[in-house]
């Protein structure tokens, strides 16, 4: 839990753009520091956090789409102006 919730933004940004952690790895490590520590001092008055997994997860799969694309020789090779080849979608 520490090891990504003591992390700043850029840097957990970073290890989620090298996947060496998921979007969804980062929300719950910090749903869970707020679990833990949030009890006495009520600090989070709302907390989504189904949404923020939700979100968490639907990052995680854009940046996969992306990723793939951008790894894709068939969509390198073609122009902007033409379709996404259906392996790439």
């Amino acid at each position: 839990m520490g090891e990504l919730t003591g992390l700043p933004a850029t840097a957990l940004a970073d290890l989620v753009a090298r996947r060496e952690a998921s979007a969804v790895e980062v929300v719950a490590a910090h749903l869970e520091c707020i679990a833990a520590v949030d009890g006495p001092i009520n600090a989070v008055v709302a907390l989504d956090a189904g949404g923020a997994l939700a979100a968490a997860s639907a990052a995680d799969a854009a940046f996969a789409r992306a990723s793939r694309r951008a790894s894709c020789t068939a969509c390198r090779s073609r122009s902007r102006t033409t379709s996404v080849p259906p392996a790439c979608r």
